[in-house]
């Protein structure tokens, strides 16, 4: 009777996830793992801004405001796309996404 290793085990999911995760050092270039550093962890603040935004309205309860919303989102959104990218202006157009992603949220749960 052949033994399988876990390497090779399709079975044994939590094995190969784990293993993927761990070999990423080896295959990628540090500057490829930084940027997905990067990228994704602004992916999660995101998602984290647009929960406090759903938050926020079940709290508040700013369904009069609607139509302000919205203006306020094109214009964040507005000035997310206008603003140059450079080293300098970074952190100003996290805040514009971080805001965006706010109020696109605190929005859409007026949907519902």
């Amino acid at each position: 009777m052949a033994t399988t290793s876990s390497r090779t085990d399709p079975t044994n999911i939590l094995g190969n996830i784990e293993r993927i995760f761990s070999t990423l050092n080896n295959k990628l270039e540090k500057d490829v793992r930084d940027h997905l550093k990067n990228v994704y962890s602004t992916l999660a603040v995101c998602m984290l801004t647009a929960v406090f935004g759903v938050v926020a309205n079940s709290v508040l309860g700013l369904y009069s405001w609607a139509f302000v919303l919205a203006i306020a989102q094109f214009g964040l959104l507005f000035m997310l796309m206008t603003t140059q990218h450079s080293r300098e202006t970074e952190n100003k157009r996290l805040a514009y996404l971080f805001g965006f992603a706010f109020l696109i949220l605190l929005w859409f749960s007026m949907l519902t």
